[in-house]
């Protein structure tokens, strides 16, 4: 694969060294300023309520003393930096090589073979305010939805955990946990929301015609905006933020996450939902949070394979890991006489 013109050697160059910054100043990046600013706030007044300036302090509370100097912290931000990178470029090659496709391509072809198969549709009539919001909707459910069915496999499937591990292995929570992701998780996750847009994408305009438009704000889903600004990177921290019993059974607390990101592997088990907390309800992995939990995070030293701070052991020994040999046959834990 290679580059069709000079100016995309000079665009791709540009994307990969942009990226750190971008992560702040896009609104499609979870670190997008506002959300993080937002997730301040939330904690901030939380901790005031709870009468903060009695117990202990805000920083000590959200992260622990000396959390973001600690090792933990230190590989993620290598591999929110290494990574994320290398993910930008990837996207710039396969956006001007070849063999690119994108969505919108993706999208015309479901089209043209449902037309062919099908016969040419009649759109539904639907105002246009009603048709983005519901649109919108069905967009974030489906992308929840198949986040947390890929979630639950990483656990469930003994290949596909070896690479989960990478970041169940932090031992500090910090927004940049999110991106504390092995390259082969990271494009399973990429590969899945791919496939669910063009799939809904293309229902869409079959349905509703070409005037389909998710509602968004500053170009992303409503719903994903919303929930982001609305304390999303507090999920990745040491506040033991819950909701009301009511609300966990619709939404995942950070509270709840933090659960899950637990040494305890019965603690593992629950709460692989991302938002909504539905999908874990009916499928009996739902555990609530308390606001006095004290959770130890990473994965057990028994289980793990591979040293959780160290950047090369965390991208090779996964790999590594997923030799017949090295791999236990079973849905249990994968033991590893690996020791960090």
């Amino acid at each position: 694969m290679s580059f069709s013109d000079p100016i995309d050697a000079v665009r791709a160059s540009v994307a990969v060294v942009s990226h750190v910054p971008r992560k702040l100043i896009s609104p499609e990046e979870r670190l997008f300023w506002p959300y993080l600013l937002g997730s301040v706030a939330i904690a901030l007044g939380l901790w005031l309520w709870r009468g903060g300036p009695r117990t202990s302090g805000f920083l000590a509370w959200l992260v622990p003393r000396g959390g973001l100097r600690s090792a933990s912290a230190r590989l993620d931000l290598t591999l929110a930096l290494a990574w994320g990178g290398i993910r930008t470029l990837l996207r710039v090659l396969l956006l001007t090589g070849p063999f690119a496709i994108s969505s919108l391509g993706a999208v015309l072809w479901c089209l043209s073979q449902l037309d062919a198969g099908l016969g040419p549709a009649t759109p539904w009539r639907v105002s246009g305010t009603t048709l983005m919001w519901s649109y919108a909707l069905v967009l974030f459910v489906a992308w929840d939805a198949s986040r947390y069915a890929l979630h639950r496999l990483m656990h469930d499937v003994d290949a596909l955990w070896q690479l989960h591990q990478v970041h169940h292995s932090a031992t500090v929570l910090t927004p940049l946990t999110l991106h504390r992701s092995h390259p082969g998780e990271a494009i399973l996750y990429a590969l899945s929301q791919w496939v669910v847009t063009v799939l809904i994408t293309t229902l869409a305009v079959r349905l509703l015609g070409a005037g389909a438009v998710p509602m968004e704000v500053l170009g992303v889903n409503a719903f994903g905006f919303a929930f982001s600004l609305l304390g999303g990177n507090l999920r990745h921290s040491h506040a033991p933020i819950v909701y009301p019993d009511w609300l966990e059974r619709i939404l995942i607390s950070p509270a709840q996450h933090q659960l899950h990101h637990s040494k305890d592997r019965a603690l593992q088990r629950c709460n692989y939902g991302v938002w909504l907390a539905c999908w874990d309800r009916m499928a009996g992995s739902l555990r609530h949070g308390s606001a006095d939990q004290v959770v130890d995070f990473g994965v057990a030293t028994a289980d793990l394979n591979h040293d959780p701070h160290h950047l090369g052991s965390a991208l090779v020994r996964p790999l590594l890991a997923l030799r017949p040999s090295r791999r236990r046959r079973s849905l249990d834990r994968p033991r590893s006489s690996f020791r960090p």
